[in-house]
């Protein structure tokens, strides 16, 4: 066959490749392409399986705060446009009792997972590996960092910007006339390019599905656009940040990274006054536990992409996104780790690190230059908790949902590339069929621990606390309410003579919610310093997760959380009323009693 013609082949789609190879009679194929026997069927599954292509054709080094970044595939003003009408996702199979809410469901679930993938392509992992030449290199998501400290002192990475474009960009799409109120805003992307820039290659990494996926491509507008549609309390999407001129140009000319299923309905009917003329406010935290985020993967470093719809003040759903997570069913293995992470000094190890396997499969994959397009090639670590107001927690492995939209049978086929033996059992199934069906039957209905005492007692209960006591205990209080619960041996001492609860697990983020509500623990606190309020969206997400699962959150007084002053414009606020003092979540009944019992009688001695 001819150089040229084979090229040629290559560049063409591999729906285009299938179609022809069907459709042109045997004889014509064999005058076409030479005598000899040619078969386009491994061409077609060689395209599938490639990596999506990254255009290098803007690449540039420079140096940071912290690290040097390489960036590459930016796509600047003036890039490839996308397709005009891309074809609908797939109707996303949710669990029975949701379809009420499909349309929020969905917009919810996807673009969390489109800012999951952003985020973990650039988590370092902490792993290194040997390339070609025997020279040790850097762990390439490393080269994508970037750290800034914000006036709070709290940083902010590239993943924390990509990922809060990829959610608001998925959503406003959806539903243009909604509130948004989020975390970040793009003063730093206007003052710099260079960040900019890395920012959109993570965007573009995590957005693109495969291989024959552009449409997903951001320009700078179109970024600095989906940043701003947060704006600290923006309405539709333009913040008090949006001073350029591309910035204030339509954003209805975007066109959706992906469109609406075909069993959704229009959005374009949506409003701001949405289900039953309730004003809308979506709340999102695009990286909540960003120092987690950066002690990397092996370390078990947790962070999760928290979203909450409010509704008239109310939270009606949420969705916890939390890349490095284990599953319910590898959560043992993990919270037993006998490991710390090297810059903690806690005596309770981080939760969720790394077992020697997963290390091993992470580094195998690397050296092969694995070809899968999965950035949750397992469904034992990464998991999505959704709540919805009335109906129940669900958790489904990252993975799942993310084969789902991939349209892939299974990730750990690409494991077998080398291997001539190997034999795919399900090859003549059909790939969406295969992943729908998977992910339908994935959701597991999440319950916290009984809390009438009749499984653990109160003298038992696990606590779940941040991992940076220095903000979420710094008087040591949370110490004092385990003594009271636990007795006399409630804390354990490290070499260095700190003290931590026995009986706890240590994590970054909203995700402590998600272990609560499947039972992992029992009780949580978050007791700043006296001033200090939350913003919404350190907190609303996780609680329509805790309490759909039959937990409870109040502050320390017993008092609901109040969110009736959520949302843009005079008068409205994108933290919790003054007054919240604290944050208690716990399983509900006999726990939460017992731990605002504590807190009254620690209060009253200190």
């Amino acid at each position: 066959m001819p150089r040229a013609a084979l090229l040629l082949l290559l560049r063409l789609p591999a729906s285009t490749i299938a179609s022809w190879s069907s459709s042109v009679p045997a004889t014509t194929m064999t005058t076409t392409m030479s005598s000899a026997a040619f078969s386009l069927g491994p061409l077609v599954a060689w395209r599938r399986r490639r990596r999506p292509h990254i255009s290098t054709s803007s690449r540039r080094s420079y140096s940071s705060s912290s690290t040097t970044t390489n960036t590459a595939a930016v796509v600047r003003g003036g890039g490839r446009p996308p397709p005009s009408a891309p074809p609908p996702v797939p109707p996303l199979p949710l669990p029975a009792g949701l379809d009420g809410r499909r349309d929020d469901v969905e917009a919810a679930v996807l673009s969390v997972l489109f800012a999951c993938r952003a985020a973990r392509s650039v988590q370092p992992s902490g792993i290194v590996v040997d390339d070609d030449d025997d020279r040790e290199s850097l762990d390439p998501a490393a080269a994508w960092m970037t750290t800034m400290e914000k006036e709070d002192s709290s940083p902010v990475t590239i993943g924390d910007y990509a990922s809060q474009a990829l959610a608001l960009d998925v959503l406003f799409g959806r539903f243009p006339n909604d509130e948004y109120v989020a975390e970040e805003g793009s003063d730093a992307l206007r003052a710099d390019e260079r960040l900019t820039d890395a920012v959109l290659a993570a965007v573009n990494r995590g957005a693109s599905l495969n291989d024959d996926d552009r449409r997903s491509m951001m320009d700078v507008d179109r970024l600095l656009r989906a940043v701003d549609r947060g704006g600290r309390g923006a309405v539709g999407g333009t913040s008090s940040s949006s001073s350029s001129s591309s910035s204030s140009s339509s954003s209805s000319a975007d066109d959706p990274i992906l469109p609406a299923s075909s069993s959704s309905s229009s959005s374009s009917s949506k409003s701001i006054e949405g289900n039953n003329g309730a004003k809308r406010v979506w709340c999102l935290d695009p990286i909540d536990g960003t120092k987690g985020f950066l002690r990397g993967r092996i370390a078990g470093g947790q962070y999760c992409v928290a979203l909450a719809l409010l509704e008239d003040g109310v939270p009606v759903l949420g969705v916890l996104g939390c890349p490095n997570l284990p599953s319910s069913s590898a959560s043992s293995s993990s919270s037993s780790s006998s490991s710390s992470s090297s810059d903690l000094s806690a005596i309770v190890p981080a939760y969720g690190r790394w077992s020697e396997e997963e290390i091993e499969r992470e580094t195998s994959a690397r050296r092969r230059k694995s070809t899968s397009t999965s950035f949750f090639p397992t469904s034992s670590r990464g998991c999505l908790f959704l709540a919805v107001r009335g109906l129940g927690c669900y958790e489904i492995p990252l993975r799942d949902v993310e084969r789902h939209f991939l349209g892939e049978r299974d990730y750990e086929d690409n494991d077998h590339d080398e291997d001539d033996d190997y034999v795919d059992e399900n090859r003549d199934l059909d790939a969406a069929k295969f992943a729908s069906a998977t992910m339908s039957s994935s959701w597991t209905r999440l319950r916290v621990t009984p809390n009438d005492g009749s499984t653990v007692p109160a003298s038992r209960a696990k606590f779940c606390l941040g991992v940076e006591r220095g903000f979420s205990d710094p008087n040591g209080t949370v110490l004092e309410i385990a003594r009271v619960l636990h007795g006399p041996d409630a804390l354990i001492a490290g070499d260095d003579g700190a003290l931590d609860v026995a009986n706890s697990m240590r994590l970054d983020g909203q995700g402590k919610y998600g272990l609560l509500a499947r039972g992992d623990a029992e009780c949580f606190l978050r007791l700043p310093r006296v001033g200090y309020v939350d913003w919404v969206w350190d907190v609303a997400a996780g609680y329509v997760v805790l309490t759909e699962a039959g937990g409870r959150m109040t502050d320390v007084r017993g008092r609901p959380i109040d969110f009736s002053d959520i949302g843009a414009g005079p008068g409205r606020r994108a933290k919790l009323p003054d007054h919240v003092r604290g944050i208690v979540g716990s399983a509900g009944g006999v726990f939460h009693r017992a731990l605002l019992d504590a807190y009254a009688k620690v209060e009253q001695t200190s």
